[in-house]
């Protein structure tokens, strides 16, 4: 060890997020943390701070529970069954994760009144395919060589239909929806 003491200040930084807590905070529970700020291992930054690479959305969950061993707000509240179902950790068999991916097709953003559901969308370039070019570059017409007249064929350099790769954007919607069996 160290002999840092144990309710030094910690500067973490969890994804692109800083945290700032105590040292004991992190290792009463944690073994990770533990070992982490053991200072077996050269491992703070050149500020002082600690790299986690980790999503700082559910640390922030984690630290929370780390400082008060349930989440504050129910004590705060004074919601003790809802404590106690915290403290005994009776939510792990009831919680279901569904995770699934749907494009969009049209490249729109759909949402939806769901507090369950959490929806992130994810771009990929790709290739549509081979489409048909107006030969008088007329925006309306192309993909549609019906709507060229006399004077687009009259334009034609060889006689022939001119076409182009076409590249897009496809539009991913990745659904998450957390729920809690009764």
């Amino acid at each position: 060890m160290s002999g840092k003491p144990s309710d030094c200040i910690v500067q973490l930084q969890v994804g692109e997020r800083h945290f700032t807590t105590s040292r004991s905070t992190l290792i009463e529970e944690s073994t990770y943390f533990e070992s982490l700020l053991s200072g077996r291992w050269n491992t703070a930054r050149e500020d002082g701070s600690y790299f986690v690479d980790a999503d700082p959305d559910l640390f922030v969950h984690i630290l929370r529970y780390l400082r008060r061993r349930v989440l504050p707000d129910v004590r705060f509240f004074g919601i003790s069954a809802l404590e106690t179902y915290l403290a005994e950790r009776n939510y792990i068999d009831r919680v279901k994760v569904c995770r699934w991916v749907a494009d969009t097709g049209d490249g729109s953003l759909h949402t939806r009144d769901d507090s369950s559901l959490s929806v992130e969308y994810h771009t990929h370039w790709v290739n549509l395919g081979e489409v048909y070019v107006c030969p008088r570059r007329l925006a309306a017409h192309r993909g549609h060589s019906e709507k060229c007249g006399r004077r687009c064929d009259s334009a034609k350099a060889d006689g022939m239909y001119t076409y182009e790769e076409e590249h897009g954007v496809r539009v991913f919607a990745v659904y998450t929806r957390v729920t809690i069996a009764e």
